[in-house]
């Protein structure tokens, strides 16, 4: 069977920014219904609401909401997961957009850091989804797990130390997951991004996007700025039927 967007039931979990603004724009004009999952999910409210009413006009397009949870526990996280079903019928795909834009180097110099806090944002709750996403997708015989995650984790970059430690272990976690899960007929994949401007002024605080830039070109040369709608369109392509075979797989968007 074909694995479409329209009439799909799309699940991302991570906070309202760039990324998930795009993937909620462009997820919903492709006709799913798109729900954002996040312990701050009512900064996303109006914004939801204003795709929602643009069904007046395009009767194709999906729906949007924002559903806030405490997400410092399993059963908060399933019981979101739940009230999506409830709205909008069932859960087809489930999108981990934990992304972290702000530098997380480990501080040499500091007494004390929150390393609960640091892992509960970067792994753990991205987790405890995994854990509750699976079961409204097994009973369905079919679905797609994506996770996002910035290319900086995967690069060893020193201010984003305690980032590359929580989030670099993903991919290894998909490839394992995606074996496991297959015979439910689901596929499990990694999106490792590029720099956008957002992950860039994060960590170049009051300085200019072009500023900004140029400081990271001296560590390294060729960078440059991944647009979110890239990424979201790459995300689309691989929801699509041309994407079911992809399985297990990290795959670059720059």
């Amino acid at each position: 069977m074909e694995f479409v967007l329209r009439e799909r039931t799309i699940v991302i979990f991570g906070p309202l920014n760039t990324v998930t603004q795009s993937l909620l724009t462009g997820l919903t004009g492709q006709g799913a219904d798109v729900a954002l999952v996040h312990a701050e999910a009512q900064k996303a409210e109006k914004f939801c609401a204003q795709l929602t009413d643009q069904r007046e006009i395009q009767t194709k397009h999906g729906r949007a909401a924002a559903i806030k949870t405490d997400t410092s526990t399993f059963l908060n996280v399933k019981d979101a997961f739940g009230r999506v079903v409830q709205s909008f019928g069932g859960i087809d795909v489930f999108i981990d957009a934990n992304l972290t834009n702000t530098p997380t180097p480990l501080n040499f110099e500091s007494a004390e850091i929150n390393f609960d806090t640091m892992i509960n944002d970067n792994l753990k709750t991205t987790l405890m989804a995994t854990q509750a996403i699976l079961g409204f997708l097994k009973n369905r015989k079919k679905g797609r797990i994506v996770y996002l995650m910035n290319k900086a984790a995967q690069n060893q970059a020193p201010e984003d130390a305690i980032q590359s430690a929580c989030r670099s272990g993903l991919v290894a976690f998909t490839q394992a997951l995606a074996k496991q899960v297959q015979e439910h007929s689901m596929t499990v994949n990694v999106l490792s991004l590029g720099m956008t401007e957002e992950f860039l002024l994060g960590h170049y605080e009051g300085l200019a996007i072009r500023e900004a830039l140029e400081k990271y070109k001296i560590q390294n040369p060729y960078a440059r700025i991944t647009e979110p709608e890239k990424i979201t369109n790459s995300l689309i392509y691989l929801l699509s039927p041309s994407g079911a075979a992809i399985n297990g797989q990290c795959i670059g968007v720059n």
